[in-house]
């Protein structure tokens, strides 16, 4: 992991990443961190949107849209949509048209060997793939798990050909555009000539503000944070996964699905992956590979929500491969904030702040639950007494309240639409309604900010402990909380809390347990190196 632990240490984070038998690939602290200090910013190696939210989320900076749909798309394909003319330039190159009318979806495309980034944006290169995937008859489950897939192999591919990541050409084509014109990236206007030289200009300035940075002295402290990591390809192959725990059934399943896969890949040119980290050797991808990668895809991915319902809605999946290595614990250390665009950067202020506040709806949820217990007991004494006949029950006794119910927790996936989605830990407030304004419309301006998301401490971390995120409801009791983790994420939970909680069990619920865990293999002590499940 020393590619990793460099990153990881030239931008101050204060974590590093460790291997093990028992809990593999796992993050722990570099120092000691105290409750509420940033640990780190990432951004997705690749996200997808399931098929009937795709004119809802703009392709390149994921800015999702709660109110309607964006206009910009692909006219070829008809499956990526854009929040503005700048994303849209990023994807397909600054020549594209901004025009909505459909064409012939029949027209003849290039060659997909033979496109270079530099004059027809990448988008091309997936183009054709994208809309044969859109008429494919499969659920929706299998056919995003595939895009993201896809996705994840046309970015190694602009690794291999240089092109900048679509968040750094974002930083650098915003940089640029801000110099020369005083325009932010995402309002229309009379655009550049040429992307590729905006690029070119605004990466030049780039290395030299980098150069000026080291031979000047360090960033200002409060800048810490600020820079999120950007993983490689070889970061996603490390990643865990558990093709080898599938039952026969959806391994017969995916030996005829991964035919088609290379199928789909081959469309593309899309075949071939580097031999090794910085080699320019190549190999061809196999069938084991893509079962292989789909496995470790669906393992680790994080939903993508919107949260501004009442009910969070699941409308794509996400990979960052340096979160996967937070292991899980349900008596978690840290939490995770994933960006949607709609509000200021969440500050270590603002989770201490939503902590205080979620410690103290569930000190209230106990104490109504312990009053409610005492109704109940105070009811049945009364209906006992009712049955002498020295003490009648006073028909002025008031009935006993039920306590209120309550909103699943921050982060449950709960009423989500795609509720077999996982995801960590929010800290978004309440839900924001949406009233009528005479504002001009923030989807015009706003960046998506690449579904950024940055993990706070939310206790006292000490150094070399590991750093933990809950990936499911731990609010469960134990048997549900380790039944969601088996069925979802493949490990059988061992944190200390269901350690403690199952010491305390029942006899029935020790050997209950106990059975269980004979009849599973086991992730390792808190989750076992990035052993997520659709999150």
């Amino acid at each position: 992991m020393e590619h990793i632990n460099k990153i990881c240490k030239e931008q101050e984070y204060p974590i590093e990443v460790e291997n093990s038998p028992t809990l593999g690939n796992h993050a722990v602290a570099a120092r000691d961190i105290p409750r509420g200090e940033g640990l780190l910013r990432a951004i997705p190696y690749a996200a997808e949107v399931f098929d009937n939210y795709k004119k809802r989320m703009c392709h390149v900076c994921l800015l999702y849209h709660g109110r309607g749909s964006f206009q910009l798309r692909c006219q070829d394909c008809d499956q990526v949509y854009f929040c503005s003319a700048a994303c849209r330039d990023i994807a397909m190159g600054s020549s594209s048209s901004s025009s909505t009318e459909p064409v012939d979806s029949d027209q003849d495309t290039q060659d997909s060997n033979t496109l270079t980034p530099n004059t027809t944006g990448y988008h091309a290169k997936v183009c054709r793939t994208l809309r044969k995937l859109a008429t494919w008859n499969s659920d929706r489950h299998t056919k995003s798990i595939i895009k993201l897939l896809l996705h994840v192999l046309l970015n190694h591919w602009k690794e291999r050909q240089g092109v900048p990541t679509t968040y750094r050409a974002h930083r650098m084509l915003e940089k640029e555009m801000e110099k020369s014109k005083g325009q932010p990236i995402h309002q229309e206007g009379d655009g550049i000539e040429s992307l590729t030289q905006a690029l070119a200009g605004a990466q030049l300035q780039e290395e030299a503000s980098t150069e000026s940075l080291a031979t000047h002295g360090e960033k200002d402290p409060q800048d810490k944070i600020q820079e999120p990591i950007e993983n490689d390809f070889f970061d996603v192959m490390r990643l865990q996964s558990h093709f080898e725990d599938w039952d026969e059934e959806d391994n017969k399943d995916w030996d005829r699905q991964a035919q088609i896969v290379l199928a789909l890949l081959e469309l593309s040119g899309l075949t071939e992956i580097a031999v090794a980290q910085g080699s320019q050797e190549l190999r061809t991808l196999t069938a084991q590979d893509v079962k292989r990668m789909i496995s470790a895809l669906e393992s680790n991915a994080f939903g993508m929500f919107d949260r501004s319902k009442s009910k969070p809605i699941c409308f794509g999946r996400a990979i960052y491969p340096i979160a996967s290595f937070f292991n899980h614990s349900c008596d978690e250390n840290s939490t995770a904030v994933q960006a949607d665009g709609s509000e200021e950067k969440v500050t270590s202020e603002d989770v201490l702040c939503v902590l205080g506040a979620e410690e103290e709806v569930k000190q209230s949820k106990i104490a109504k639950k312990k009053g409610a217990t005492k109704t109940k007991k105070k009811k049945a004494r009364s209906l006992d007494s009712d049955n002498a006949p020295s003490t009648p029950l006073s028909s002025s006794s008031p009935a006993p309240t039920p306590p209120s119910s309550s909103p699943p927790p921050p982060g449950t996936v709960g009423e989500a639409e795609f509720g077999d989605e996982a995801s960590p830990i929010s800290i978004e407030g309440e839900e924001s309604v949406l009233e009528p304004s005479s504002e001009p419309d923030p989807y015009d301006t706003r960046v998506g900010e690449f579904r950024m998301m940055t993990f706070f401490a939310i206790k006292d971390i000490s150094k070399g402990q590991d750093i933990t995120i809950s990936y499911i409801d731990t609010e469960m009791p134990l048997q549900a909380r380790r039944l969601a983790l088996l069925t979802d994420y493949h490990f059988h939970c061992c944190c200390e809390r269901c350690v403690r909680e199952e010491t305390v069990a029942a006899p029935g619920s020790n050997k209950k347990a106990s059975k269980e865990k004979d009849n599973t293999k086991k992730g390792g002590g808190g989750g076992g190196g990035g052993k997520k499940g659709r999150k």
